[in-house]
C-alpha cells in the first residue's frame, strides 16, 4: 500500500516499521511517535489505502471497505453473500446470524426436513403401515357395529374405531411430512422460513396433536370401561342389550372426545391467544434489521434502541408489529406484507412444542398437556393391571380353554402397557428435565416426533384386533 497517504489522515509524526497481525504474518506499517514513546494503533488497508485504528482490525466489521482488515483473521465466519462477518462460534449453533442463512445452511450443518436416511425410512414405513392397518381396522369395526347386540361388544368396537381414527391421522401426518421432505430435499434449509411460517405447517401440527389426543383419551376411556365390564362379569352381572338411549350416549361421548381434542389442538392458533403462542416473526431477507426468526425479546431490544425505554410487559405482539412498521417508510407500502408469524407449531417437524423451559410463555399450556397424558397413562396402567387381576380370579376354576384365552389376553395387556409406557413415560420425564434445564433435549426432537411417539399408531391396531395376529399365526404354521 501507499504508506504516504496516511499523512493526511494522521498528521502526527509517523515512523515506518514492521508489525505482525494475529496470525503472525508480517507487513509494513506505521507507528505514531508521541513524546518518547511509539504507538502502533492504526492499520493501513491494502487496496483502499485507508488508515484505521488498529483496534478495528479483526473486529468483524469491514472498516477498510475491502475486508483487508479482516482477511487475515481467523476469528470469524463470512456469510456467503459476503455482506456480513459473524463470530466463528456462531457458525452451526442452531441460530441464524447471516441474512442468507449460510451460517446454518452449509456443508457442515445444513438440515433437511428429515435428517438422515433412518428418519426418512421410518416416516415412510410408519406412515404407510399406520394408514393401512388402521383403515382395515376402521372398516372392520364399521361392518361389525350394526351386528353388536350387547353393550360390552358395542362399546369395545366404537372405542377401537375412535382409536384407529386418531392413529390413521398420525399416519397421514407422517406421510405428508415424508412427501414434503422428498419435495424440498437439500433446499429445505434455505426455505424453512416459508415452511415454518406457512398455514400448512400449522395444519400439520393440528392434525398430529388431534390424532394423538383422540387416540390417548379413547384408549383411557376404553380401559376404564373394560375394567367396569369385567368387574360386572366377576359378579355374574350379564351385559345389557343395546338400546337407542345407550347408542345415543355412546355417540355423544365419542363426539365429546373428538370435540375436546379439536379445541385443545387448535387453541394455539387462535388470534386471541397470540401473545402466548407466537414464537417470533420472520421477515423478508431484504429487510436486514432482522435475521432468522427473532422472538419478542429481540424485537423489544430493537424497539428500545430505536424509540427509547419501553415497558416490555405491556407490549403485545400487535403493538410490537405496529411499532416495527412505524420504523420504516410507507412510501412503498410499508413492511406489513414482509412480516410472517412463527406460530406454536412453527418448527421443522410442525409438531407439538413439548420441550419448553421455565421462562417460556407457553409453558403452562404445555405442562397441562403433558399432565393430561401422564394421568391417562396412569389410568390405563391401573385399569389393565386390575383387569388382569380380576381375570385371574375368574379363571382360577375355569377350564383349559378359558385359561388359554386368559393368558393370551394378559400377554396382550402386558404388551400394550409396555409400549405405552416405553413411549410416553420416559418422554414425559425428559420434558420435565428439559423444563428445569437439567438437560437440553431440543436435538432429540426429530427422533421423538417421528420415531418414538408415533409407534403406537402402528402397534395399536395389532393389539385391539386379533385378525393380524391370527393371520401371522396361520402364516407361521404354514411355514413350519
Amino acid at each position: 500500500p501507499n504508506l504516504g497517504l496516511c499523512h493526511s489522515q494522521f498528521p502526527q509524526t509517523l515512523v515506518r516499521t514492521y508489525a505482525s497481525d494475529t496470525t503472525g504474518n508480517a507487513y509494513l506499517s506505521y507507528v505514531i511517535r508521541s513524546h518518547n514513546s511509539y504507538h502502533n494503533d492504526f492499520f493501513v488497508c491494502e487496496k483502499t489505502n485507508k488508515c484505521i485504528p488498529y483496534s478495528k482490525v479483526c473486529d468483524l466489521v469491514d472498516d477498510c471497505g475491502d475486508f483487508a482488515d479482516e482477511a487475515r483473521c481467523n476469528n470469524h465466519f463470512q456469510c456467503a453473500n459476503k455482506m456480513l462477518l459473524i463470530p466463528k462460534p456462531h457458525k452451526c449453533d442452531g441460530v441464524f446470524h447471516c441474512l442468507d442463512f449460510s451460517d446454518e445452511c452449509n456443508d457442515e450443518c445444513s438440515k433437511q426436513l428429515l435428517d438422515g436416511w433412518f428418519l426418512k425410512l421410518v416416516s415412510w414405513v410408519y406412515g404407510i403401515l399406520a394408514v393401512l392397518l388402521n383403515t382395515t381396522n376402521i372398516c372392520r369395526c364399521i361392518s361389525k357395529i350394526p351386528k353388536c347386540i350387547n353393550t360390552r361388544t358395542l362399546s369395545n368396537k366404537v372405542w377401537v374405531l375412535l382409536i384407529s381414527s386418531g392413529d390413521i391421522v398420525i399416519g397421514l401426518y407422517l406421510l405428508i411430512v415424508a412427501v414434503n421432505d422428498f419435495h424440498y430435499g437439500d433446499k429445505f434449509c434455505h426455505m424453512q422460513a416459508t415452511w415454518r411460517t406457512g398455514n400448512f405447517c400449522s395444519f400439520l401440527g393440528i392434525i398430529s396433536t388431534l390424532g394423538s389426543l383422540i387416540s390417548m383419551i379413547s384408549m383411557t376411556l376404553m380401559s376404564v370401561i373394560r375394567f367396569r365390564e369385567i368387574t360386572r362379569a366377576s359378579h355374574l352381572i350379564p351385559s345389557t342389550t343395546v338400546t337407542k338411549l345407550y347408542s345415543l350416549k355412546l355417540g355423544m361421548a365419542c363426539w365429546l372426545v373428538a370435540g375436546i381434542s379439536f379445541v385443545v389442538s387448535t387453541v394455539p392458533i387462535f388470534s386471541y391467544f397470540e401473545d402466548f403462542f407466537i414464537n417470533g416473526l420472520s421477515y423478508d431477507p431484504e429487510l436486514k434489521l432482522f435475521i432468522g426468526f427473532p422472538d419478542k425479546t429481540m424485537h423489544l431490544a430493537i424497539i428500545d434502541a430505536y424509540s427509547g425505554r419501553v415497558k416490555a410487559r405491556l407490549l403485545s405482539w400487535d403493538t410490537i408489529k405496529s411499532l416495527i412498521q412505524e420504523m420504516f417508510s410507507k412510501d412503498y407500502g410499508g413492511i406489513s406484507h414482509q412480516m410472517r408469524t412463527v406460530e406454536f407449531y412453527g418448527n421443522n417437524a410442525c409438531f407439538f412444542k413439548y420441550f419448553v423451559t421455565s421462562k417460556d410463555p407457553q409453558r403452562f399450556f404445555v405442562w397441562c398437556f403433558q399432565g393430561i397424558y401422564f394421568i391417562c397413562l396412569l389410568i390405563i396402567g391401573v385399569s389393565y393391571f386390575s383387569i388382569a387381576a380380576v381375570a385371574k380370579n375368574i379363571g382360577a376354576n375355569a377350564g383349559k380353554k378359558f385359561r388359554s384365552r386368559k393368558q393370551k389376553t394378559q400377554r396382550k395387556i402386558q404388551i400394550m402397557i409396555a409400549t405405552d409406557f416405553i413411549c410416553w413415560f420416559p418422554f414425559i420425564i425428559l420434558c420435565i428435565l428439559h423444563s428445569f434445564e437439567v438437560v437440553d433435549a431440543a436435538d432429540w426432537y426429530s427422533v421423538i416426533s417421528v420415531v418414538i411417539l408415533p409407534i403406537n399408531s402402528v402397534l395399536n391396531p395389532l393389539f385391539y384386533d386379533d385378525i393380524y395376529l391370527k393371520e401371522f399365526g396361520n402364516f407361521k404354521r404354514k411355514l413350519v
